[in-house]
């Protein structure tokens, strides 16, 4: 990993809230990640999909601090990110509507590999909280990979 994944995860954040499409737009408007960050709210008012719901987000500090959070704590805990550029970033999934532009994987991704999403709640209760583990557990122990978005809720 390198200190220009923290960009990517800034980006993947946001796209949680404004959703990845937005995040695409982007890029191909900036280039990289690394420009819209350094873009100033000024550049952003100017964006010709602009809106200002999209400019409070991109210009958000809080949003950056927390990327900054995610990314030691993606470091500390031996977690792979995998931007959409990234060689290891799944095709199928690049050909989605709507795909996310950071994967988060613990362990090794295998190309051709079983993989299902188990998704839920966000204001998930107790039950469905430990369905989705037990889920998660039993098919993993099958040789599934299991996927996540890691928002908030049964996927993470």
């Amino acid at each position: 990993m390198n200190n220009n994944l923290i960009y990517w995860i800034w980006l993947s954040l946001l796209g949680s809230k404004t959703g990845f499409r937005k995040c695409s737009e982007l890029i191909s408007y900036y280039g990289n990640p690394q420009n819209i960050w350094e873009a100033s709210k000024s550049d952003y008012s100017k964006l010709p999909f602009s809106s200002p719901a999209l400019v409070k987000q991109l210009s958000d500090e809080k949003n950056r601090k927390d990327a900054v959070i995610y990314f030691k704590k993606t470091m500390d805990l031996g977690i792979d990110a995998i931007t959409i550029e990234d060689e290891d970033y799944p095709e199928p999934l690049k050909n989605i509507y709507d795909p996310p532009v950071v994967l988060y994987a613990f362990g090794k991704l295998k190309k051709d590999e079983r993989a299902i999403a188990v998704v839920g709640a966000r204001n998930a209760t107790t039950y469905g909280l430990k369905m989705a583990k037990k889920l998660s557990y039993e098919l993993s122990a099958r040789g599934f990979t299991i996927a996540s978005g890691m928002a908030r809720g049964v996927d993470s």
